[in-house]
């Protein structure tokens, strides 16, 4: 049997399993099994809570409040928090009704998003809503023969669709040069919306940025043998300060 096709198997399997754990937790709990769709939903959207607070750094100072049994905390949530179980249900029946479309599938979400994963903090969004919530504009810079190009993105998905570099790709890059298919170099950095900056503060960091283009080419220089990839971002970022130096950033 091929990888992906094993790994199909393997998929359907356990979303078999999954489903014989919320019916037999609704049997034992006199849940409607009618619903068991929509708590096959949750069950895994807590799972995917459970996940990110164990496994994810951004997530390192939440907890998992809930029941730590999965199958558990699904109860916990319907017996406790009947207000989210019935936009739940609802949501459920949109996601059904879109062809189960993964824009309109019911996920969980913290009221307070400094808060922890608990009964009275979480409510339902829609996945599409979801991703809205968490977008946060993105500068992404590519260079290379061409000049510089400046474009604003919302998401990491919209940004992979730009770039045609995958999404996994991004994820592991923020911050760091990458080479486009293109041949073009790239980088992005999430925009913090903050007020407006004094003037003499906009210089002082314009004219650090100046600083480091010109150690970072310095450093590259001083190289017996740069990789392509190096000289590429060399020649981009002498262009970046023939630019600044134009506008006359190094006399600021």
């Amino acid at each position: 049997m091929k990888k992906r096709q094993k790994k199909k198997v393997e998929k359907r399997n356990k979303v078999n399993e999954q489903r014989v754990t919320v019916t037999r937790a609704f049997i034992k709990n006199k849940v409607d099994i009618e619903l068991v769709d929509a708590g096959l939903t949750l069950f895994h959207s807590i799972n995917n809570a459970k996940d990110r607070v164990n496994n994810n750094e951004s997530y390192k100072n939440k907890k998992f409040l809930l029941n730590k049994k999965p199958r558990f905390a699904l109860i916990q949530i319907i017996n406790e928090d009947p207000k989210l179980w019935e936009t739940w249900k609802t949501q459920q029946i949109k996601f059904k009704d879109s062809g189960y479309n993964e824009d309109y599938k019911p996920t969980l979400h913290r009221i307070d998003r400094t808060g922890d994963y608990e009964i009275g903090n979480l409510a339902m969004l829609s996945d599409e809503d979801h991703k809205q919530e968490n977008a946060v504009q993105t500068a992404l810079v590519t260079f290379g023969d061409d000049g510089l190009g400046f474009h604003m993105v919302s998401t990491i998905k919209e940004m992979s669709e730009f770039t045609g570099a995958t999404y996994g790709k991004l994820k592991s890059v923020e911050n760091q040069a990458i080479e486009l298919a293109n041949g073009q170099m790239a980088m992005y950095a999430r925009v913090e919306q903050r007020p407006a900056r004094p003037k003499e503060e906009m210089e002082a960091q314009d004219k650090a940025w100046y600083a480091r283009l010109k150690a970072s080419i310095e450093r590259i220089n001083q190289r017996e043998n740069p990789s392509i990839k190096e000289i590429k971002l060399l020649k981009a970022m002498q262009n970046d300060v023939t630019q600044m130096e134009r506008m006359k950033f190094h006399l600021l």
